[in-house]
């Protein structure tokens, strides 16, 4: 069995696309997934499955569309895969600053940016503002929160990714990994 985080991109925001945590892992669990929990309301579950990720992907998106009438952008990433993203967290020096970490957020990638999308994100960047690109996620870091980052916009906005904020990324790690 492989345990799976799998990533929902805009369920539960501003009365859209609204999916009842308990109801998820109710049909996730009649789908045929083991141990599935969920992680908040922003669509953060965590389950067991024999299946590859792409199966339990097509799993998770026919379950979803069969129940709530409708289509959301998902993303199933392994549990080794997840911890990786958090031990290489390049912001981790400053991993005792609250402060600092409450403005860290990841956006998960189903692909790598292109050249073009990385040169564009980093000319938005201000001097409170940082990122850091992997082939499968950009760690964001901005001083001004998200909302307010240009550069922010062009990450968030990337149809094939979902954003997470540390503390969100951490805390699965922790509770649910471990």
């Amino acid at each position: 069995m492989t345990t799976y985080i799998i990533l929902l991109r805009g369920i539960n925001v501003g009365g859209q696309k609204k999916i009842p945590m308990a109801e998820l892992r109710s049909i996730l669990n009649a789908g045929g997934f083991e141990s599935v929990s969920t992680y908040i309301q922003s669509g953060n579950i965590i389950l067991q499955s024999s299946k590859r990720a792409s199966e339990v992907e097509k799993s998770v998106d026919r379950l979803i569309q069969e129940k709530f009438g409708f289509a959301v952008s998902i993303q199933v990433k392994a549990k080794r895969d997840w911890q990786v993203i958090v031990d290489n967290n390049p912001f981790s020096k400053y991993s005792g600053n609250e402060l600092y970490l409450k403005k860290l957020n990841v956006t998960f990638l189903k692909e790598a940016l292109a050249a073009e999308e990385i040169k564009k994100i980093k000319n938005e960047s201000t001097q409170n503002e940082d990122c850091e690109f992997r082939p499968n996620c950009i760690y964001i870091w901005c001083g001004d929160g998200l909302r307010n980052s240009k550069m922010a916009e062009l990450i968030v906005k990337n149809p094939h990714g979902t954003t997470r904020n540390w503390n969100t990324v951490s805390k699965i790690a922790e509770k649910f990994l471990a």
